[in-house]
């Protein structure tokens, strides 16, 4: 739900799906796709998304009996394999699943950890498996560790690292090659 909108939206979907008694795979097994759709408009490309939601719903029920905490207390591997086998499900939402819902050790590598690692020249890598790599190499495999530098990174990312850059300000900008070469905001 969170895919290309902000948090403060997909909130406002998550308590309309509480509201409609949606936030058990098995009642969203059951409802319409339209009353799913409804309850996700304020994420914008809610019909994707209401799809997307009801085949991970229908892997829940179907293989996991309903049961959420019996898919996330799959290993890590087994479990990334499954997510990525529901349609909607990609790399990054199967990572984010395993790191803060499982609660187990996982690199995230969106967008904005592959836009301020490339702008500060640790890494060129754009793929997401690529970037991914790097991360795994370059961090400890210590959950908190992982969730605490991904927060920040997602943080950064919205407050100065952004598609248009706040270099000026950026606490990071004498370690940037980006901010280096004169690619950045100057004021």
């Amino acid at each position: 739900m969170t895919q290309r909108t902000n948090w403060r939206n997909a909130e406002r979907s998550i308590a309309l799906l509480k509201d409609r008694g949606l936030m058990d795979p098995k009642a969203l097994t059951r409802v319409d796709l339209g009353e799913v759709e409804e309850a996700l408009k304020p994420t914008g490309l809610y019909r994707e998304k209401a799809v997307y939601l009801k085949n991970m719903a229908s892997l829940i029920v179907n293989d996991f009996n309903g049961d959420v905490d019996g898919l996330l207390r799959l290993p890590s591997d087994s479990l990334r394999r499954i997510l990525l086998s529901v349609k909607g499900v990609g790399p990054e939402t199967a990572d984010s699943i395993i790191l803060y819902a499982a609660e187990k050790p996982e690199c995230v590598a969106d967008a904005y950890t592959t836009r301020i690692l490339n702008r500060l020249g640790l890494t060129r890598e754009r793929r997401y498996d690529s970037v991914k790599r790097f991360l795994q190499k370059a961090l400890p495999e210590k959950l908190e560790v992982l969730k605490e530098f991904h927060a920040l990174m997602v943080r950064h990312g919205k407050e100065m690292c952004k598609v248009k850059p706040k270099c000026e300000d950026c606490p990071l900008n004498d370690l940037c090659l980006y901010f280096e070469a004169g690619d950045g905001e100057k004021a």
